[in-house]
């Protein structure tokens, strides 16, 4: 298990999220996608680069990325709808934000 920010774990061999206790296991769709993007923290990630790590050899669309997007946020986020650890950023992708150690 790793601890991805403050209150949530993930572990990336079992497809499970864990945020203040509450655990969920993920699909492998959303376990890819979240994988991805707190394995490159602080890094804004395109929605084509999340969309083919989402769907291997698949054509989706960014609706389906929203969605997913959604439901990580629901899981991760104390309110969803001012996301502080998955951030959107405007036409260039999504970031998983992780705030840097103190010196």
């Amino acid at each position: 298990m790793i601890e991805v920010a403050p209150g949530i774990v993930w572990d990336p061999d079992d497809y499970r999220i864990e945020r203040d206790g509450q655990e969920t296991f993920l699909s492998a769709c959303p376990a890819r996608i979240f994988a991805e993007l707190v394995q490159h923290p602080n890094q804004v990630l395109s929605e084509s680069r999340l969309l083919a790590v989402g769907w291997p050899n698949q054509v989706r669309g960014r609706e389906d990325l929203y969605r997913q997007i959604y439901m990580l946020r629901t899981l991760v986020e104390v309110d969803h709808h001012h996301p502080c650890w998955l951030i959107t950023r405007r036409n260039l992708g999504y970031e998983f934000h992780r705030p840097r150690p103190s010196s």
